[in-house]
């Protein structure tokens, strides 16, 4: 979600559920009627450790804060406006915007080197889980392709080699007229190669995104975004700062701005990307 939606979009775990149930459609299926005939145990063993591996890192992005920024202490937000220019202010968060940041409309709040609000882990992809993002990407592709091959494998030794047999017989409440049916076997994978079709190159299309993004140094949002970087507004004119408390608020004021700056130009550097891909996986 780059641009600003016209009404309110309300933050819901409706498209989570939908990524959950189909990956959970598609292991069911394989558990139940392929597996049992893949030709070795640890291609399922495989299947289901990266398919593990791929939850949890699913749950990490979800469940970890983007990093959001939080409300400032021992300062107010009345003071704050008197000293920096109102453009770089979050009226909403009542925070000094960084330069990399970006209010959130779905989370409803501003969220340090913000990326894009993911619907599939409903959650903000940020300075913080950015990383563990790409780690979910690139697991969830390795998954359908594994996914896709192997069902494919079996498809094609079944329909050409006559090749498929009850292997692993451990579902003991389903009969094995059911389990060795050559038409359940073809349907369930018909069904498992169309979903994770489906998916393939959406999620490659993704991930190849991000992974310019790192080499580039750059955002989703910074890149489809137009934003440009440059020297930030002056301070606001015009009040008076010669209390005690006017100058300590005047040096809070200039920490917060100065927290997170504007990516560093590595374009003099021998292999820029490499720099660039370090900025963006170590910072936090």
């Amino acid at each position: 979600m780059l641009k600003t939606p016209l009404r309110k979009v309300e933050k819901s775990l409706k498209m989570a559920l939908y990524f959950i149930s189909l990956n959970g459609l598609v292991y069911i299926i394989q558990t139940l009627f392929l597996y049992p005939v893949w030709l070795h145990r640890y291609f399922i063993e495989l299947d289901v450790g990266l398919g593990l591996l791929t939850l949890l890192f699913w749950f990490i992005c979800l469940m970890s804060s983007p990093g959001f920024i939080r409300k400032p202490k021992n300062i107010e937000f009345l003071e704050i406006m008197k000293l920096i220019d109102p453009v770089q202010l979050c009226p909403d968060c009542e925070i000094v915007r960084t330069p990399r940041s970006r209010h959130c409309g779905t989370c409803n709040q501003c969220v340090e080197r913000f990326d894009h609000h993911c619907p599939w882990i409903n959650n903000c992809i940020g300075i913080n889980n950015h990383k563990y993002f790409m780690i979910f990407v690139g697991l969830l592709i390795a998954n359908l392709f594994l996914n896709f091959i192997l069902t494919a494998l079996n498809l094609y030794l079944m329909i050409f080699h006559n090749d498929y047999e009850l292997r692993f017989d451990y579902i003991t409440f389903i009969s094995k007229d059911i389990k060795d049916n050559k038409f359940v076997i073809w349907a369930s994978s018909a069904l498992v190669l169309i979903i994770t079709f489906f998916f393939i190159f959406p999620v490659i299309l993704l991930f190849t995104v991000h992974i310019k993004n790192f080499c580039q140094n750059r955002t989703t949002n910074e890149r489809f975004g137009g934003k440009k970087y440059g020297k930030p507004p002056p301070a606001a004119e015009g009040s008076e700062q010669s209390s005690d408390y006017s100058a300590t608020t005047s040096l809070l004021a200039e920490e917060i701005v100065k927290e997170i700056g504007e990516p560093i130009d590595h374009s003099d550097r021998r292999i820029p990307c490499l720099y660039n891909c370090a900025d963006m996986w170590c910072s936090k």
